[in-house]
């Protein structure tokens, strides 16, 4: 199959958009997930005390794994 010049041009510029396109839509949907999950918005709005328990220990969550992580990485390298 030969395949013009032109053609071949266009097809992948096409391509190239489209996974530009994709790449955003992943990006944003992944950090829009995780600053939802992250502000308790799946507690009852009725209940503060649960969203911001929900927020408190999701907050620690993320604390406690970078300093784990942090940790590992000190003893791989030292």
């Amino acid at each position: 199959m030969v395949v013009e010049p032109d053609e071949a041009s266009k097809r992948a510029q096409r391509d190239l958009a489209r996974l530009a396109a994709d790449r955003d839509t992943l990006g944003t949907s992944a950090i829009a997930r995780m600053a939802k999950h992250m502000s308790g918005a799946d507690a009852p709005s009725d209940d503060p005390v649960e969203v911001w328990g929900k927020r408190i220990g999701r907050g620690l969550g993320a604390v406690f794994f970078v300093f784990l992580a942090g940790s590992l990485l000190m003893k791989l390298l030292g």
